[in-house]
């Protein structure tokens, strides 16, 4: 379920920011990772559960492939 609430968004310019080399380290990439937190919590308050689990369903009895 939870690869289903990231693949949504995996797109999104705010989830796809190219980390510069000088940024790899200490308090820049800490910020970067509090920054994307900060996104994926915006865009997991603003779900629509009932819509996604409409989709998770269809998704459960289509695919063809279970994993455990």
């Amino acid at each position: 379920m939870a690869e289903k609430l990231v693949g949504q968004v995996i797109e999104e310019d705010g989830f796809r920011r190219v980390i510069l080399p000088g940024d790899l380290g200490g308090h820049r990439l800490s910020q970067h990772v509090r920054d994307v937190r900060q996104a994926l919590v915006d865009h997991l308050a603003g779900l629509d559960v009932d819509a996604f689990a409409q989709a998770l369903h269809r998704a459960a009895v289509s695919e063809k492939e279970y994993t455990t």
